[in-house]
Order: structure tokens, then C-alpha cells, then sequence
């Protein structure tokens, strides 16, 4: 009697199909998520893409967030020129004086983040380029009880009544002290824009 051969589920002419198949469902499966990728949103079925909104966000604030960058930049390269570095110790103290007068106000760093739409890790970071820049540019600036007094004068109807002075003018001198700081750190942007080989190849 004649063996009944069994015909293989696949014969070799479909196992050469697979890695065509493959590659097709792959090729789709790529196709879909690109697509997914480029649109922001879409309304009555009408998409509009992400390129759209880029293009919008850099008209309304692309010059200023391009400085921003370069500016950072220049922070960064110098501090490494020059072996300046910010632990996280410093950052950390920094937070902590800063929710410690916030407190002192009645509010929470987590609401004034929030005010400002910034995040825990955005505030870090900014701390950190502030501390940077302050090492770079030195922080040696004094500021006077003649000027404090004028200071305080001038803002008096801000300040409730019944404040503990001395912690008014404290913290008057420390607000003093930061404005001439940043008159000073300004003045040194300006002067490392001017010295930075910055080439653009966009214009706003």
C-alpha cells in the first residue's frame, strides 16, 4: 500500500513569503506611529501637526527661548573652562531658604511653582546656573544700612503691621544684594555675547 504523505502546513514558497509579511506589518505599524508622532491634535477628523504648532511656539517666543539657550550655554562652557562646579548640597540648601521665606508669607514652594509653571526640577536647574553664574562673576557686593533704610522707607505700606523689623531689614539687605548681583551677572552676559563666535542659522 502506498505511504499517505502528510502535506506540510506551509509549503517553502509561503515560509519565503513571512519576512515579506513581516516587513510589511512592521513598515505599516511604523507608518501608523510616525503618524501619531507628527499630529498635536486633530478636530472634526481635521489634523493639525506638530510642525504647525512648533512653527507657532517659535513665532511667539522662539528669539527668546534661542538667547536663553545660548546664554545657558555660555554659562556651562565657562563654568567648565574654569572648573566650576554646584552640588547638589548648595541646591539643596537654596530650596530649603527659599521655602523658609515663602513660609514666612503664608505659602508653599509647591504653589509657587506652580505660579510660575515651573517644576521642582526646572527650579534645580535654574538654581544651579544661578549659583554658576554667581561663582563665575563673584558675588562680592555690599550693600548699606543707608540703603537699606531707604529700601524699607519705600516699601513700607507693603509691610503689615507689627513685623519683626530686624527680619524685614534682613531680608531687605538680601533682596539689595541680589539686585546689584544681577546688575553685575547681566553686565557679564552681555560681555560673553559679545566674545561668543555665535553664528545663527535662524532668524525670528
Amino acid at each position: 500500500m502506498p505511504k499517505i504523505m502528510s502535506s506540510p502546513l506551509f509549503n517553502q514558497s509561503d515560509k519565503n513569503k513571512f519576512p515579506l509579511l513581516i516587513g510589511i506589518i512592521v513598515f505599516l505599524a511604523l507608518i501608523l506611529l510616525a503618524r501619531r508622532q507628527l499630529l498635536a491634535a486633530t478636530v472634526n477628523g481635521e489634523p493639525i501637526g506638530r510642525l504647525a504648532v512648533i512653527a507657532e511656539l517659535e513665532k511667539q517666543g522662539g528669539k527668546n527661548t534661542l538667547d536663553s539657550l545660548i546664554t545657558e550655554t555660555i554659562i556651562l562652557q565657562q563654568a567648565k573652562k574654569k572648573n566650576v562646579t554646584v552640588t547638589d548640597k548648595e541646591i539643596d540648601k537654596q530650596i530649603k531658604d527659599i521655602e523658609k521665606s515663602l513660609k514666612a508669607t503664608g505659602q508653599s514652594l509647591d504653589t509657587a511653582l506652580v505660579a510660575q509653571n515651573l517644576t521642582r526640577d526646572g527650579l534645580k536647574k535654574q538654581i544651579k546656573l544661578q549659583k554658576m553664574l554667581e561663582k563665575l562673576v563673584g558675588s562680592d557686593v555690599t550693600v548699606t544700612e543707608k540703603e537699606i533704610d531707604a529700601y524699607v522707607k519705600q516699601n513700607e505700606q507693603s509691610i503689615p503691621k507689627g513685623s519683626d523689623m530686624k527680619a524685614i531689614r534682613k531680608q531687605a539687605g538680601e533682596q539689595l544684594k541680589q539686585q546689584k548681583l544681577n546688575v553685575k551677572i547681566k553686565a557679564w552676559i552681555d560681555d560673553q555675547h559679545k566674545k561668543a563666535k555665535i553664528q545663527y542659522n535662524i532668524s525670528y
